[in-house]
C-alpha cells in the first residue's frame, strides 16, 4: 500500500488544468489531510482555491531558482503544471525546459 503524502507542491495550480486537478485532489478521500501547496505570483486572484480542503496558497515566483529550491524542500511530491500558451521561443524554453 502506498502511503498518503503529507504535502504536495502543485506548480501551476492556479491555471486551468491545475484548478481542475486541485478540485479532484481536495475531494479525494485518499488525500484527506494532505497539504496541497500552491505557489502563485498573484495568490489574491486565486482565493477561491483556498476554499478547497487542504489547499494552501502562497505568494512565490517559481521561476526564481532559490525560491523553487525552498518550495520543493521537504514536500512528499511535486506536480509541475507550469505552462505558457503564448510568447516567443526563448520564453517557452525558459518555462518548459529550464
Amino acid at each position: 500500500m502506498i502511503a498518503r503524502p503529507r504535502s504536495v507542491l502543485v506548480l501551476g495550480g492556479t491555471g486551468l488544468v491545475g484548478r481542475a486537478l486541485l478540485r479532484l485532489l481536495a475531494g479525494d478521500p485518499a488525500f484527506s489531510g494532505t497539504r496541497l501547496i500552491v505557489p502563485s505570483r498573484k495568490p489574491r486572484q486565486a482565493q477561491a482555491l483556498a476554499m478547497q480542503p487542504g489547499v494552501v496558497l502562497m505568494h512565490a515566483d517559481v521561476h526564481e531558482p532559490s525560491v523553487l529550491a525552498t518550495l520543493v524542500h521537504g514536500v512528499d511530491a511535486v506536480i509541475n503544471l507550469v505552462a505558457i500558451l503564448h510568447g516567443n521561443e526563448a520564453s517557452f524554453e525558459h518555462t518548459h525546459v529550464e
